[in-house]
C-alpha cells in the first residue's frame, strides 16, 4: 500500500498539482490511517496537500473515511463541542460549566481529546478532563479520547509534532461524531474558514454553530460573532456573553 500516486498529485509544484476527486480523497484518508503506509509518505503527503492547498471536496471525501473508520458510541440528545486539539494558552476552558447548563435541559455535552498536536503548545481538553477526574469532580459531560475511537489518527500525533505545522487534519478532527450527535459547534479563527467549515460539515450535522471564539475555540470570553448553519442557510449573529449574565472571568475564581 502506498500514497505515492496522491503525493504526485499534490506535491509536484504549482504547474503539476491537481485536486483529488471525492473518491480519491476518501481512499487517500484510508491509506493515511493505515499501518501499512510509512510515516515518510504520510508526512510528505500532508505537507504537499497543505501547500497545494486542500479543496472543500477533498475535505469532504477525507472526512467520510474518518467517520467510517471511527468507533461510535451513541449518546442520545447530545451536542458535540469541537475544540482544536492543539489546546489553549490565553483563555480558560468553559465547557465544564456549559455542560451543567445543558444537563438541566436534558442535553448531554460531548467533548473529545487526545495528546497535543501542532501548532500551538497549549493546554488540551484531555489534560483538563484528567485533572477534573484526579480531583474527584463529577463530570456532567461525555468525554471520548481519540486513542479509543480512532487510534490510527492518534498514532500520527508523534509524526505531526515532528513536522511542527498545521495540516488538514487540524480541520478534519474538530468534529468526531463519535456520539452520533446531530448538533454541535466549533471555533473559527480566520473569517475565510467560516464558509469553508459551513460547506464541509453541513452534510454531517443537522444544525451547528461556528464561533469566533478565543484561540479558535468554540467558547466566548468576549463579544464575538456566531454563525448558525442549517441545511444551506447560514445566519450571522453578534453575541455578547454579558447580555446573558455570563462573565467568563468569574469562572477563573
Amino acid at each position: 500500500m502506498t500514497l505515492k500516486k496522491y503525493i504526485k498529485k499534490v506535491a509536484t509544484g504549482p504547474k503539476g498539482n491537481s485536486d483529488l476527486t471525492l473518491e480519491e480523497a476518501s481512499d487517500m484518508m484510508k491509506l493515511l490511517l493505515s499501518d501499512d503506509v510509512s510515516d515518510v509518505e504520510k508526512a510528505s503527503f500532508l505537507v504537499g496537500w497543505r501547500l497545494k492547498p486542500e479543496t472543500n471536496l477533498e475535505y469532504k471525501g477525507a472526512l467520510k473515511s474518518i467517520y467510517d473508520l471511527s468507533k461510535k458510541t451513541i449518546v442520545e440528545k447530545s451536542f458535540e463541542l469541537g475544540f482544536p486539539f492543539d489546546g489553549k494558552n490565553d483563555s480558560p476552558y468553559l465547557f465544564p460549566h456549559t455542560a451543567k447548563f445543558l444537563s438541566k435541559v436534558g442535553v448531554r455535552l460531548v467533548i473529545t481529546g487526545c495528546e497535543r498536536i501542532p501548532a500551538k503548545d497549549g493546554l488540551t481538553t484531555k489534560v483538563v478532563v484528567e485533572e477534573l477526574k484526579k480531583n474527584g469532580m463529577l463530570l456532567d459531560f461525555h468525554y471520548f479520547d481519540r486513542k479509543d475511537y480512532l487510534p490510527n489518527l492518534t498514532k500520527l500525533s508523534e509524526m505531526r509534532n515532528q513536522i511542527g505545522l498545521r495540516t488538514a487534519l487540524n480541520t478534519l478532527e474538530k468534529f468526531s461524531k463519535v456520539a452520533q450527535s446531530q448538533y454541535g459547534a466549533t471555533g473559527v479563527f480566520h473569517k475565510p474558514y467560516v464558509n469553508k467549515y459551513a460547506d464541509i460539515f453541513k452534510e454531517e450535522l443537522t444544525r451547528f454553530m461556528l464561533i469566533a471564539g478565543n484561540e479558535g475555540a468554540p467558547e466566548l470570553c468576549k463579544k464575538s460573532k456566531v454563525w448558525i448553519v442549517e441545511n444551506d442557510e447560514m445566519n450571522e449573529f453578534l453575541v455578547d456573553p454579558e447580555e446573558f449574565g455570563i462573565f467568563p472571568e468569574n469562572f477563573l475564581e
